[in-house]
């Protein structure tokens, strides 16, 4: 009883000894090398920022790996422990950020598409510049290039329409109203259309002009059917009227015989 006694009472400093000298080393470590996490953490962070121009995703990865880092972080220091807290305080910041930049987007797309779907190309740009969305979202650049395929096309067909529009204005506004098709917010494509009305009720009074006047002088120089009738009629008048005075003179001399 007394050596289990005496063995008790040596091996419970012992014990206290070891366990004091392992947390020491520690809180050491963490003094020392431990502080190589908050610069890691940090990078991460950094890495998040550049990513999110890309990919919300990576950033929204490279933000959970920083926050994951600066919550591992051990330092009995306390301007350590702000340090940690501050960037981990960051990333939630960063992480809800992302998640209402996303939201945002999402609802940018679904206006981008409306506005794709019902033709109106120009306020399917002005929507998509103003939602900035990160350069490698495949579902954001296909519709970049649907845009940009559609503004090209009519942008092309107006080209066509405004070069033939003084001289075919008919033509001209067949190719307005295949452009207002493709892309119902082309710019100033109603005032073309009215332009290329004008010009051709402008040609279709002017051909009216002529063939009135072509009718008037028509009407001036006579009909040549009707023309050759009134030059027999005359001519049998005359002859009646010269044959009259025939008979009368004939008449005259024979009463004076």
């Amino acid at each position: 009883m007394r050596f289990r006694r005496n063995t008790h009472s040596l091996i419970t400093p012992l014990i206290a000894a070891f366990l004091a000298a392992m947390i020491c080393d520690q809180s050491v470590a963490a003094q020392t090398g431990g502080g190589d996490k908050l610069i890691e953490a940090a990078t991460y962070l950094a890495q998040a920022d550049k990513e999110e121009g890309c990919s919300l995703e990576k950033a929204r990865d490279w933000t959970k790996r920083a926050l994951s880092t600066a919550k591992s972080y051990r330092s009995t220091s306390r301007t350590d422990k702000d340090t940690a807290g501050n960037l981990i305080a960051k990333c939630n910041l960063r992480l809800a950020a992302l998640d209402q930049h996303e939201k945002s987007l999402q609802n940018s797309e679904r206006v981008i598409r409306k506005a794709v779907k019902q033709k109106r190309l120009e306020s399917a740009q002005a929507e998509f510049d103003n939602a900035k969305p990160p350069t490698c979202d495949a579902n954001f650049n296909k519709l970049k290039d649907e845009i940009k395929a559609g503004r090209d096309s009519a942008a092309q067909t107006v080209s066509q329409a405004d070069s033939v529009v003084e001289s075919n204005p008919k033509h001209a506004l067949s190719l307005y109203t295949d452009a207002l098709k493709i892309d119902a917010d082309f710019p100033d494509i109603r005032d073309k259309m009215q332009h290329a009305s004008q010009v051709e009720h402008e040609q279709l009074l002017a051909a009216q002009r002529e063939r009135d006047e072509a009718k008037a002088e028509k009407k001036r120089a006579g009909h040549p059917g009707m023309k050759k009738a009134a030059n027999v009629t005359l001519f049998i008048i005359v002859m009646a009227a010269l044959v009259g005075v025939l008979v009368y003179a004939a008449e005259h001399e024979k009463q004076n015989q």
